[in-house]
């Protein structure tokens, strides 16, 4: 039995068997559980070949697969070993993070890309916006309180769909004092 994780989905596991001669057809069964005694989940179609793809899965996760040959009326008449492989992410955490135009009220938040993410997600202890989507790699913080400490992490993917496992958290701090614009 081999379990592998595909490089083009965060979700999805490849499983591939040795056919066992008198099966019908094959049950799929997998779960985060290594005993695959609690969550199991099995796909819906008995399988007819000696591949199937799992989907739907939650990246960064590992699961355990167990392949049953069963006979012609269902009745299992063999088992796979349990086997584990992890969904991956597609992209690498986000890295450094760093702030500019700190002011007592705003600051801009930038971050390194990761390539050709379709937007990154930022994490933040601002009230109000504790979650900011966006399609570049900075975001422009307002309506910060002067003196105050923010923090941040950063993941590619936008929403619940993250691409990428989250950046390390950084905090900076607002200015104390408003800044005066320069006289002209």
């Amino acid at each position: 039995l081999v379990v592998q994780s595909r490089t083009d989905s965060t979700t999805t596991l490849d499983v591939s068997w040795t056919e066992v001669k008198g099966a019908a057809g094959y049950k799929i069964a997998y779960s985060t559980d290594d005993d695959l005694k609690k969550k199991v989940q099995t796909l819906a179609d008995v399988q007819k070949g000696t591949d199937a793809t799992i989907t739907g899965l939650d990246a960064d996760e590992t699961y355990y697969v167990q392949v049953t040959a069963v006979d012609d009326k269902g009745a299992a008449v063999g088992d796979s070993a349990v086997v584990s492989a992890k969904t991956t992410f597609q992209y690498p955490a986000p890295g450094d993070i760093y702030a500019t135009k700190v002011t007592d009220k705003s600051m801009t938040l930038s971050w390194k890309s990761v390539g050709k993410t379709p937007g990154y997600t930022v994490e933040t202890s601002i009230k109000g916006k504790e979650t900011i989507a966006t399609d570049s790699t900075s975001v422009d913080l307002t309506g910060l309180k002067a003196g105050e400490k923010y923090s941040f992490k950063v993941r590619a993917g936008k929403g619940a769909d993250a691409l990428s496992p989250d950046s390390p958290s950084q905090s900076f701090t607002t200015s104390k004092l408003a800044i005066a614009a320069p006289d002209k």
